[in-house]
């Protein structure tokens, strides 16, 4: 709250600023002055709406009556793509609410190497070293080097486990993670690092609600949804991000060269978490690609080498337009913006997407 104070404060002392400067200014500058005052204005009114102190939490059920809790268990409870940001209040609540969505208590606590306390049977709280509570039992050090938490039901734990092909043990050790038996049931996360008022060093109070429910199958709920490529390129075109002429190139170009992509098991790439829980997503067929185009410089980081290195598993139709991509810049090469440097080069970029080429044919004979 104090953090949210000094900001807007700051925000204040620079259009106020500003606004001084403008009634001396004549002629030269002047534009310039109230440009900046609208965007500093614009900027305040962005951080009051995004990082506005708020309480929140979810709700976590624990039928088996053991945790685990680790800073990071992400790779066992993937959201495939956030489209928030998490530097701000909302961004970091619309994630925890997310992940809570799909079985894991997922919550931001800075750099702070918080522990999980025990004051008694229906009441833990993740806090600080300073948290003044009498009776407290300190259970488990976290060392947030990811800035979050992670807590969830240790049998969903092992369910993800198997899915995904990892040895728990693996994982625990990896993770530095911990079992803990706490009472069977249903437990109330209420996150308070970001409220309105101090929270005196306690960052997530935690209680006991009610008895424990009948376990979700979040596995088949984050599998649920499986999109052809026709689908996700008119979903990440509409989606407002902007992309030059031809829209459609740049977000395949968006997919397949760039590196920051997420790829859900079903073999479709995720910017966005709303995936999992989207029911019907418009199709609109693909233009031929057929000339020279603008794409991000391919790397050995980029999704079409990864797929043709096999490290990436598409589903059919996102592998016909790998080989489409491939063929495209092996063909006609790229308009490359960054001429520096040996890798983005037209050159190298069809040599590249040329090497890509035969090991999607090797990988993929039958789709061609």
């Amino acid at each position: 709250m104090k953090k949210y104070k000094e900001q807007l404060k700051e925000f204040d002392e620079k259009i106020l600023l500003l606004k001084e400067e403008l009634k001396s200014c004549k002629g030269i500058g002047y534009r310039e002055i109230l440009s900046n005052i609208s965007f500093y204005e614009k900027e305040m009114l962005e951080y009051k709406e995004m990082n506005k102190p708020q309480v929140y939490g979810i709700d976590l059920n624990v039928p088996s009556g053991k945790i685990v809790i680790a800073n990071n268990l992400r790779s066992l409870f993937p959201i495939y793509g956030s489209d928030w940001n998490v530097n701000f209040v909302q961004g970091k609540k619309q994630e925890s609410l997310r992940f809570g969505q799909f079985g894991c208590a997922f919550f931001f606590v800075s750099n702070s190497c918080p522990s999980l306390y025990r004051i008694n049977q229906d009441y833990y709280a993740v806090a600080g070293y300073g948290w003044k509570q009498k009776g407290k039992r300190n259970l488990y050090g976290i060392c947030t080097d990811l800035w979050w938490y992670s807590i969830a039901d240790y049998d969903e734990f092992l369910r993800r486990a198997k899915f995904f092909n990892k040895d728990p043990d693996q994982i625990l050790k990896k993770f530095d993670a911990k079992v803990i038996k706490i009472k069977p049931g249903v437990w109330r996360f209420k996150h308070l690092y970001d409220s309105p008022k101090d929270f005196d060093g306690k960052y997530t109070d935690i209680r006991w609600i009610k008895e424990p429910q009948k376990p979700k199958d979040y596995i088949a709920k984050l599998m649920k949804n499986n999109y052809t490529a026709e689908q996700i390129v008119e979903y990440m075109a509409n989606k407002g991000d902007y992309y030059p002429e031809p829209i459609q190139q740049q977000v395949i170009s968006s997919i397949f060269c760039a590196s920051s992509i997420d790829w859900h098991p079903n073999g479709y790439p995720s910017r966005s978490s709303e995936l999992l829980t989207i029911k019907n997503l418009p199709s609109k067929p693909i233009e031929k690609l057929d000339k020279k185009y603008r794409w991000y410089p391919l790397s050995e980081y980029s999704s079409l080498c990864k797929i043709a290195n096999g490290e990436i598993v598409p589903n059919e139709s996102f592998i016909k337009l790998a080989f489409e991509v491939a063929k495209c810049i092996s063909a006609h090469g790229s308009i490359m913006s960054s001429p520096s440097g040996v890798c983005y080069t037209d050159t190298k970029q069809r040599e590249i997407a040329t090497d890509c080429l035969e090991k999607l044919n090797k990988l993929y004979p039958d789709i061609v």
